[in-house]
């Protein structure tokens, strides 16, 4: 079981990573399945959702999710967040790989990432 407070480096997150965190246990429950988290990223998906219907409900919820004060500031998808990149394959498989979270703050290069929802 992933550790929730706790990066790959062991460190504590920094507070908007769990603060977003339990914003996704609020909004989807225990069909929240985290695979990974890392100090900038966290690996997840939901179970009884692909990785599109999951994106398309967080597009839909991002205000529930992130909130309002972080929302798009610079260059990014204009549905999402300003201080995250959710990535999600654009694969028609069945079987969930997860969508990618990144915070973009704490990215070394965080001019090189572009903020919000986006497939690849």
């Amino acid at each position: 079981m992933v550790n929730v407070g706790r990066g790959i480096s062991g460190q504590t997150l920094p507070a908007r990573i769990e603060e977003v965190i339990q914003n996704l246990k609020q909004v989807f429950g225990a069909n929240l399945v985290i695979t990974s988290i890392g100090d900038v990223e966290v690996t997840f998906s939901v179970r009884n959702l692909t990785d599109k219907q999951l994106i398309s409900h967080m597009m839909g919820n991002s205000t529930t999710i992130f909130g309002t004060s972080k929302m798009l500031s610079g260059a990014g998808c204009v549905l999402g967040p300003g201080d995250f990149q959710i990535l999600c394959a654009q694969t028609s498989s069945t079987v969930s790989q997860g969508l990618l979270m990144r915070y973009l703050p704490n990215m070394p290069d965080r001019a090189e990432y572009l903020s919000g929802f986006w497939f690849y």
